[in-house]
């Protein structure tokens, strides 16, 4: 592949120095001969020419092409943004082409590393509550990385170097998010040929799990910015014929979303088409949900209130799902179930033990979705639940997450709940927003009592929790309190003995905004923070540290002191992000 592109090597070749002819100075008049004793004196020797001026350190690693040996997304993403400012043109253009060099070979990503990959995405949706999403963030942070290198390439010009791995990504990545941005990066760098690996998916032979993921790309494709009318028409036309014929009702669903992601007016008759008859419930609530919330659709709208309020024809989950669709759309019949469901006691004469307990699920969808209509029937709820009741406590923390300070008290009672293990993370982190740092001496006494947390379970799923993993999650609520007590227990963290403790703290330490995290900076910049498979972590983190402290702290003196620290950094991606952001 070309080392870059045509354009900016017409560029290099156009800038030759211009210099301006400089007038010689006159020849000063001959002075009048000294005195004898002066005369002997020897004539001194005219001043030697000036030396050239040395490189700079920016200029310095350059000429060593180091940054082609260095993989570090982070760097590439400061050089398109930040770094345009602080290094002159050529310095810029060199330093990014070096980088990219680097990049063409990461991106190739090799099927040992996509397996392990993959093998960490499957762990982490295997294992409940937040333990198992920060598993399954940590996994996703080596695919991101590769998908991040992938698309800011393209960004900055060399799509070419990003189409490979962008082919790859869409048919084998294993986080549907991910395969999405990278269908995007690849409809951004060429949409004819991302028509061209999608299409091919959705056809005969392909096993069912496959031809669903090339659907619901397609309609990413159609609905991405700039996609031209040509390959646009041909995505709706086949997400539109997968709508249509028993033959195709296994991939109903798939189409529905693929519709629903395109945002095409194109979509609405064949997806109201699924909304009733024999199909599968999925079908039908995927029709529905895709009517509702994405195209406004009013007629759609009536039904799902009719599901809402139940009938012979309709069950608990039935309405449920069709209330908690109400909630997403802020209309108010979602709202009075949610209410009616919350305010009634559970159980009854004609109920079972083993009837769902919708409640918890209805509260999360008032918090997430509902917004200020949800304070008043969370109040509701909040007042007919006894006082040591779980439930109690999580109506009372979704309140607080929305502002309102109606159960703050039964929020801090949750802190002192050992076997709510999870609940006093959220807990904690529902009090720091409103300034109320007492759920930090909480957290860090979890984080520092392995005995505790060794026995401790799940309330949700009653599954014992993993202690490295479970430290490492409330590293990340530490982070979030975003309070200034929370700095000296990150601090400590970051040198903690796991590597997945020490990296979940560091993040956290760069995601606050309060200042005082500065004080955690260096110690975190000083520690390494091990693998990811093939891929050593140590670079990436200790950028990011450096390009958030001199972004978002950029006038305080520990931040200049933390930047000569990593000017010295064995890390040539980190010293060179040191020395340029260093720059005025």
């Amino acid at each position: 592949m070309k080392r870059a592109c045509l354009a900016a090597l017409a560029f290099l070749l156009g800038t030759a120095l211009s210099v301006s002819a400089q007038t010689k100075p006159k020849t000063p008049p001959t002075p009048t001969p000294p005195p004898a004793t002066a005369a002997a004196k020897a004539t001194p020797a005219p001043p030697a020419a000036a030396q050239a001026r040395p490189d700079s350190p920016v200029d310095a690693i350059l000429k060593t092409n180091a940054l082609e040996q260095s993989y570090n997304p982070v760097l590439l993403r400061y050089l398109l943004e930040e770094g345009k400012a602080k290094l002159t043109p050529a310095q810029h253009k060199r330093a990014l082409d070096q980088i990219v060099t680097r990049f063409k070979a990461e991106i190739d990503v090799t099927p040992s590393s996509q397996a392990t990959a993959s093998l960490a995405a499957l762990a982490g949706i295997l294992t409940p509550g937040v333990v198992g999403q920060g598993i399954t963030e940590g996994a996703g942070s080596v695919w991101e990385a590769w998908v991040d290198a992938a698309i800011l390439l393209v960004k900055a010009g060399y799509a070419e170097s990003a189409l490979p791995f962008l082919r790859s990504c869409v048919k084998s990545n294993p986080y549907p998010e991910l395969r999405s941005r990278c269908t995007v990066g690849l409809a951004a760098a060429n949409p004819a040929e991302a028509l061209a690996v999608l299409m091919p998916l959705t056809g005969k032979g392909n096993p069912e799990d496959v031809i669903n993921t090339a659907l619901r790309l397609l309609g990413e494709l159609a609905g991405s910015e700039g996609c031209p009318p040509e390959q646009k028409d041909a995505a709706i036309k086949e997400l539109t014929a997968r709508t249509q014929g028993m033959m195709n009702n296994i991939f109903y669903e798939a189409a529905i979303d693929g519709l629903a992601r395109a945002g095409d007016p194109r979509g609405v008759e064949p997806i109201r088409k699924l909304t009733g008859g024999m199909n599968a419930p999925e079908v039908k609530r995927a029709a529905k949900r895709a009517l509702v919330l994405t195209f406004k659709d009013a007629a759609a709208l009536e039904t799902v209130r009719k599901d809402a309020k139940g009938g012979m024809t309709k069950t608990e989950d039935d309405k449920f799902f069709a209330a908690t669709l109400l909630i997403q759309a802020r209309d108010d019949a979602g709202f009075a179930y949610a209410k009616e469901q919350l305010t009634k006691k559970k159980g009854g004469f004609l109920s079972s033990n083993r009837d769902a307990d919708y409640r918890p699920a209805i509260v999360q969808a008032l918090v997430d979705f509902g917004g200020e209509k949800s304070v008043p029937v969370l109040q509701a709820g909040l007042g007919v639940q006894k006082p040591d009741e779980w439930l109690r406590a999580y109506i009372a923390i979704g309140l607080l997450e929305l502002g309102d300070k109606t159960g703050i008290e039964d929020v801090r009672r949750a802190l002192t709940v050992t076997n709510w293990t999870h609940t006093r993370l959220r807990a904690a982190e529902a009090l720091a927003k409103q300034g109320d740092a007492s759920g930090v001496p909480v957290l860090k006494g979890m984080a520092q009592d392995p005995g505790f947390l060794k026995k401790a379970t799940d309330i949700l799923s009653g599954k014992e929790i993993d202690y490295d993993a479970m430290r490492a999650a409330i590293a990340r609520s530490l982070g979030r309190t975003d309070l200034p007590e929370a700095v000296p227990v990150l601090a400590t963290l970051v040198a903690d003995k796991s590597e997945d403790v020490r990296l979940a703290a560091a993040y956290s330490i760069a995601h606050m905004t309060i200042s005082d995290a500065l004080d955690a900076y260096g110690p975190a910049l000083a520690q390494d923070y091990g693998r990811d498979g093939d891929r050593v972590r140590t670079p990436e983190v200790a950028a990011h540290l450096v390009r958030i402290a001199a972004l978002r702290f950029a006038v305080d003196p520990r931040t200049k002191a933390l930047l000569q620290q990593a000017s010295t950094s064995a890390i040539v991606t980190v010293k060179f992000l040191a020395l340029a952001a260093s720059r005025p």
